[in-house]
């Protein structure tokens, strides 16, 4: 079963830089660990976090570089989760992963600090150029991608 054992995140390559994905449904995780690893191979560390106790302890920890969000977790949801995230980890670039799809809330999520904002449904495609721009320190663009 992909996902971290109870009270841990779970690391799944060993390398730096180092991304934390906190994301509760273990067939997306899965997703999402097959595509940053297929892209990405060995050039980034995958840190799995079911919810947010486990995400904010992993940021505790120290080391993450960027953050995959999904915005409905188990024991948190909404944006301000991305509140939570940069309050525990200022300069940590957040990339929220999401099935929500609603007028404003790209423009919101953007407002609170995150780099981009990655639909689930456009996960396959979308993932990895955000990845790439955020642990190069830029953003997203919303339009040109």
């Amino acid at each position: 079963m992909l996902g971290p054992p109870p009270g841990a995140p779970r690391s799944v390559s060993g390398t730096a830089p180092r991304v934390l994905l906190v994301e509760d449904h273990p067939g997306f995780a899965r997703l999402i660990e097959l595509t940053v690893g297929d892209a990405l191979g060995t050039d980034v560390e995958l840190v799995l976090a079911g919810d947010w106790a486990q995400a904010g302890r992993a940021l505790s920890a120290g080391g993450v570089t960027c953050v995959l969000l999904d915005l409905t977790l188990p024991d948190e949801a909404g944006p301000h989760l991305v509140d939570l995230v940069t309050r525990a980890a200022p300069g940590v670039a957040v990339i929220v992963l999401s099935g929500r799809d609603s007028p404003g809330l790209e423009a919101d999520l953007l407002a609170r600090g995150a780099r981009a904002f990655v639909h689930k449904d456009d996960a396959a495609t979308a993932l990895v150029p955000a990845l790439r721009a955020a642990l190069a320190g830029g953003r997203r663009d919303p339009i040109t991608g």
